[in-house]
């Protein structure tokens, strides 16, 4: 809050009435309280314990190999609370509301390291698992109609709801890397990695994603000295995979308005035949059969025209690829038919 310079600061003393009351001050404006109010009726508070544990393990097993594994953890708990005495702007009946945070993160990672030599070669090779894991849980406890003005709990509350949230994810990932040189000139580089996501459908929860590179150290064959001290040419391919946060539209038992919002099914009724170009290309086996065999029915209720095809099929990365040439011909006559 700002006051101009030529306001009587002393004024604001008087922050309360005679029965203890949030004196008539700023026609009682909720964005600006009286700053002694805040300060002697209002209070918010704060608590925070973080713990954090990490660990390593080192086993060399031979001059070449090595095994290694890591583990962490890191605690957090954290409370916060705010309390608005009774008659404060925005606040008359008083309001308490009490956020308590459990936060917990594991890794643990577990590797096998290789190198080793043969004449003009050089081999290095790893191979390694890890497990990351969260879980968080809050609890927002909020009070409202003070009722025992004395004591500031939730027993002095008339009105007390509480809401748990959750954040919980979980990766379980294998990768490895070879890197092979030869000469110090020509290197060879590739990696693949495997994440499964509990964030992701059960039957379709794996996604792998693998690398290859090469270069070519020419200034080691051109041998040009300080013309050319270091030249280099490197060339590499890669792919790239995510999952996504868990949650995205809320819990459906406390956010039915925003599954409905976002379910095809209960959008059927905002759209006209015509309005969309619709393929459903589905396999018998796909865990969603069932739901696209009931959005094909409902369409066909509502006379809206789509191509639907099923074929023998689970959904994966084949099924696909044996799919997409008919969806490029699906497309291809929409834009005809439409002259784009």
């Amino acid at each position: 809050m700002t006051l101009a310079t030529t306001y009587d600061q002393a004024w604001l003393k008087s922050y309360q009435d005679a029965s203890g009351e949030y004196a008539n001050w700023n026609g009682m404006d909720p964005y600006n309280v009286n700053p002694y109010w805040d300060v002697y009726k209002n209070s918010n508070s704060s608590k925070k314990d973080q713990f954090r544990f990490n660990g390593k393990v080192v086993w060399n097993i031979t001059q070449h190999l090595k095994v290694q594994g890591t583990a962490g953890a890191e605690l957090n708990w954290f409370t916060f609370e705010d309390y608005k005495a009774p008659t404060t702007p925005g606040y008359e009946s008083g309001y308490l509301q009490n956020n308590n945070f459990r936060n917990r993160m594991y890794n643990i990672e577990l590797l096998a390291l290789y190198n080793n030599s043969w004449g003009n070669f050089d081999f290095n090779a790893t191979l390694g698992g890890n497990l990351y894991k969260v879980n968080n849980q809050t609890i927002v406890t909020t009070a409202k109609d003070m009722k025992i003005r004395d004591v500031v709990a939730l027993m002095s509350f008339n009105e007390v709801s509480v809401e748990p949230y959750s954040y919980r994810k979980q990766i379980n990932s294998i990768y490895g890397a070879v890197n092979l040189g030869w000469k110090h000139m020509l290197y060879f580089d590739a990696t693949l990695r495997g994440d499964q996501s509990s964030t992701l459908p059960i039957s379709n929860n794996m996604y792998i994603y693998p690398s290859f590179s090469g270069s070519f150290v020419f200034s080691e064959l051109l041998k040009l000295g300080d013309k050319l001290p270091y030249g280099k040419v490197r060339m590499s391919w890669a792919q790239v995979g995510s999952d996504t946060d868990p949650y995205q539209l809320g819990e459906e038992a406390t956010n039915r308005k925003t599954w409905d919002d976002h379910t095809v099914m209960t959008q059927l009724d905002s759209i006209s035949n015509g309005d969309l170009a619709l393929v459903i290309d589905c396999g018998y086996d796909d865990f969603f059969f069932d739901v696209n065999n009931k959005l094909h029915e409902a369409l066909r209720e509502r006379g809206i025209e789509h191509d639907y095809t099923v074929r023998p099929g689970v959904h994966n990365g084949p099924y696909w690829t044996n799919s997409i040439d008919y969806q490029w011909l699906f497309f291809k006559k929409f834009f005809d038919r439409s002259g784009r």
